[in-house]
């Protein structure tokens, strides 16, 4: 089970998003599909790395 930590970069960046006009309804459905260690959907995931990057 993850635990979700806000941090300062987060909340500046939730405020310019409330700022611009963004549905943040999204955001907070992912949020909570983590706290509740759900299986995100598929475009949620990570990237496979391909060459060079393959070692990040």
């Amino acid at each position: 089970m993850y635990s979700i930590e806000y941090t300062n970069r987060f909340r500046k960046d939730l405020l310019r998003c409330k700022k611009q006009g963004k549905d943040l309804e999204l955001l907070k459905s992912v949020i909570k599909q983590l706290d509740t260690d759900s299986k995100l959907h598929r475009k949620y995931r990570l990237l496979k790395l391909v060459e060079p990057y393959a070692g990040w």
